[in-house]
C-alpha cells in the first residue's frame, strides 16, 4: 500500500495513519480520524468488530461495513474502504499526484423552504370539513404547513 496526503473541502487534513491506497486503486481512510475530520460517527455494533459508519446530523443514516470492507493494522488502526462508505454520507473523492482529494457533495444542496419561498401547488382534502385545501388560500397570511409521513 501507498500512503496519500488527504484534502477536504480544500484544505490539507494531516491523518495519522495516513490515507493508503493499493494496487487494485482501492483507497483506505484510517475509520476513526477520517470520520471524525468528515462528520461522520463510526459505531461498534457488537463488540466483536461490526462497524457501521453514520452521519452525524441524527446517527440514524449508517452503512454497515462488512468485514472485507475493512482492516486491521498491528498497531490496532482500523482502515476503512473509503468506497463503502463515502458516497452514503454525500461524499466525491479523486486522487492525483499522491493526494486524495475530498468534498462534502450535500453543501451545495439546498433543501427546504425559506422566508418568503413559495411553496409548490398542491390541494389536500381538509381534514375536518374534506374540501380541497392549497397553499395559495393562505397567500399573505401566517401559515404552518405540518407533514407527516411514515417511511
Amino acid at each position: 500500500m501507498q500512503p496519500l496526503n488527504l484534502t477536504l473541502d480544500g484544505k490539507t487534513v494531516p491523518l495519522k495513519p495516513a490515507v493508503q491506497t493499493e494496487a487494485s486503486n482501492e483507497i483506505w481512510v484510517p475509520l476513526h480520524e477520517f470520520c471524525h475530520a468528515v462528520g461522520a460517527l463510526v459505531k461498534d455494533l457488537d463488540g466483536q468488530g461490526r462497524i457501521a459508519v453514520c452521519d452525524d446530523t441524527d446517527g440514524d443514516n449508517c452503512v454497515l461495513l462488512h468485514p472485507e470492507e475493512t482492516l486491521k493494522g498491528d498497531d490496532g488502526v482500523v482502515l476503512g474502504r473509503l468506497a463503502a462508505f463515502a458516497e452514503s454520507l454525500d461524499l466525491s473523492w479523486s486522487v492525483s499526484d499522491g493526494v486524495l482529494e475530498v468534498a462534502h457533495d450535500a453543501g451545495d444542496v439546498l433543501t427546504g423552504l425559506g422566508v418568503g419561498d413559495r411553496p409548490p401547488q398542491f390541494s389536500l382534502p381538509d381534514i375536518i370539513t374534506g374540501e380541497p385545501r392549497s397553499p395559495s388560500q393562505y397567500t399573505g397570511r401566517k401559515a404552518v404547513f405540518y407533514m407527516w409521513a411514515s417511511w
